[in-house]
């Protein structure tokens, strides 16, 4: 049996119990879900077409948020955070990113480097110990909410984060208005344990040096970066269905 917890401090929604590093590593290793596309690894023929696609029109189409970021930050060193086989680390590396995936599965790791020629790093430790600074931005799709432990993550990416480094997280927006339905409670649970919101990210981000940032929400489109643009620090709409937050490095 799972409950939801509100952590009254720190405003964190979390399922209990919560798994340990180690069960977490198995689960995604042997028991998460391949009906899912971000987890499924495709065939030769089925890559080749999406990659000739470049992944447009499918589930691991990541062109709007990536054209996002790269409106922020172009050209710049990115930590893909969660990347699964590669398939939004092919996308930045093809507009323009010098881009990196970090992936707990080895096994979708290990396909992401042999059949897309990306460096993907599988071991924790090995991004643990990766020199301070190490990267412009730590981009993360639909990550965040599957962490065991998001305060010890929140510490790395400060650390491998260069002086005014930014983190681009994109995960459910569990207060927007399909979530206040009662859907959200769909969403936490053995995929996600974890429900961080506005509330939680604005407590928490300032302990890890991040007190630049601002929250936006789904759809991902031209009004939504012009509202980033002078939003620092402050909230656009976030009543979509996707939540987004910045996170800027310092003052």
């Amino acid at each position: 049996m799972l409950d939801i917890i509100r952590c009254e401090s720190c405003k964190l929604i979390f399922r209990w119990p919560n798994d340990s590093e180690e069960e977490s590593r198995v689960y995604y290793e042997h028991v998460y879900s391949e009906s899912h596309p971000q987890v499924k690894l495709p065939s030769a023929s089925q890559l080749k077409e999406l990659i000739d696609r470049n992944f447009a029109g499918t589930p691991l189409d990541l062109g709007p948020k990536i054209t996002l970021l790269k409106a922020i930050r172009p050209h710049c060193r990115v930590l893909d955070y969660g990347c699964s086989w590669g398939y939004g680390t092919q996308q930045l590396v093809r507009e323009g990113f010098d881009a990196v995936g970090f992936e707990i599965s080895r096994r979708r790791a290990a396909y992401g480097r042999e059949n897309l020629n990306l460096n993907i790093i599988a071991n924790l430790e090995d991004l643990k110990s990766s020199p301070q600074g190490s990267f412009d931005v730590i981009f993360s799709h639909h990550v965040i909410e599957h962490l065991q432990d998001i305060r010890s993550v929140f510490e790395m990416m400060s650390h491998l984060l260069a002086k005014d480094g930014l983190m681009f997280h994109v995960l459910p927006n569990f207060t927007g208005r399909l979530a206040r339905t009662g859907e959200w409670l769909k969403w936490i649970g053995e995929e996600h344990p974890l429900a961080p919101t506005v509330e939680f990210f604005s407590n928490a981000l300032p302990q890890f040096g991040f007190y630049n940032f601002c929250f936006g929400s789904s759809p991902f489109d031209h009004q939504l970066a012009l509202a980033l643009e002078n939003s620092h620090r402050n909230s656009t709409q976030t009543e979509g269905d996707e939540l987004l937050c910045l996170a800027f490095q310092g003052d």
